[in-house]
This record gives structure tokens, C-alpha cells and sequence, in this order.
């Protein structure tokens, strides 16, 4: 059993370390490990992707802990997860400890400097997609002129959209009730 629980770790700790783009980037590694070292029947994969798509969290580590149940039972879902975040939280650790040493060091102020507006305006574009999914029907905020349509507006996603905004900013409701009430208004009124 230990040989078959550090296999796990190992192959998990391989997948989180050499993929790069997320989950979906990780289930080619994963099927081919699961077929290769014959942890389970191979036709199971497809219901192992489809659980851990439904399950909240993210899909990589969902998938590890999916595969490592299958795999080896409760201890194997622990030690594949683990697995898999390992090189994320070592590298993250590596990096904290060089910025602590050189934080003070003008070209890493002005790197981070850098970052921030690049998070905000990443963060901000996908609001945006969001934004225009829901509220506009057609493409409004495109980098192509040629492409950018406007339909018309969904008024009832945009007064839920006007709603859960001022709750957010007006009360001090928890995030939590506010997502769940909206939730349970979209069902109804869409």
C-alpha cells in the first residue's frame, strides 16, 4: 500500500508541476497516468471529469482527489491531492522567500508596481465578458471595430444586476446570502 500511495504522489506531484494552464490542460496527463499504471478501468475516467466539473472547487484538484479515491480509497484521495498542490505551494513559498530577501530592491518594487494594473485589468475583462453575456445581447465591448454589435438590453438581468450591485455595496448583507438569493430570483424570474 505505501508503494501504491507514493506512486500516487508522485504522479501527482509530476501533473502539478509540469502543467500549465489550468485543470483542462491537466486531464490528458491524468487519463494517461490513470491507463499507464492501471489505477483503475480506464472507462471510468469520463465519469471521474464529469464529478469533478460538477463539484465546486477547482477541476485539477477535484480530479486528483476523484482519481485518488478510485485509485487507493480515502488515503489515496489525500495523498493525490496533495500531490497535486505540492509544486504550487513549494514555488509559492520559493518566491515569498526571494521577495522577502529582495522586497526592498527598486526593480521589485517596480515589478510589482507592474502587476497590479495588469490584475486589475484582468480581472476587469472578464467582468466585462460577463457583463456583456448577461446584460447586452451581442458583442459591445470587442477590440474589433468591425464585430461590435449592440442588440438590446435583458432589463430584468439588468435590475437583478442593479440589486445584488447595491447590496453588495449599500448593506453589510453577507456575499454569501446575496449570491444565494440571486440565485433563487433568477430562477424564478427567468
Amino acid at each position: 500500500m505505501f508503494w501504491k500511495l507514493l506512486r500516487l504522489y508522485l504522479i501527482f506531484f509530476k501533473i502539478g508541476l509540469f502543467s500549465y494552464g489550468g485543470g483542462y490542460v491537466m486531464l490528458p496527463l491524468i487519463r494517461h497516468d490513470v491507463e499507464a499504471y492501471d489505477l483503475f478501468p480506464i472507462e471510468e475516467f469520463n465519469e471521474i471529469v464529469a464529478i469533478s466539473q460538477m463539484t465546486p472547487g477547482p477541476i485539477a484538484t477535484n480530479a486528483a482527489t476523484y482519481t485518488g479515491y478510485r485509485g487507493a480509497g480515502f488515503l489515496g484521495s489525500v495523498v493525490a491531492t496533495t500531490g497535486v498542490v505540492s509544486p504550487s505551494v513549494l514555488l509559492l513559498y520559493i518566491v515569498i522567500t526571494i521577495l522577502r530577501k529582495y522586497k526592498n530592491l527598486h526593480v521589485v518594487q517596480t515589478i510589482l508596481d507592474g502587476v497590479r494594473p495588469i490584475t486589475v485589468g484582468m480581472i476587469s475583462s472578464v467582468a466585462l465578458y460577463f457583463f456583456e453575456q448577461t446584460i447586452f445581447v451581442g458583442r459591445v465591448f470587442s477590440t474589433d471595430i468591425y464585430q461590435m454589435k449592440v442588440g438590446f438590453i435583458d432589463f430584468k438581468e439588468l435590475l437583478l444586476f442593479s440589486l445584488v450591485l447595491g447590496a453588495l455595496t449599500k448593506t453589510k448583507i453577507s456575499p454569501i446570502l446575496v449570491t444565494l438569493s440571486a440565485g433563487v430570483i433568477g430562477m424564478i424570474i427567468f
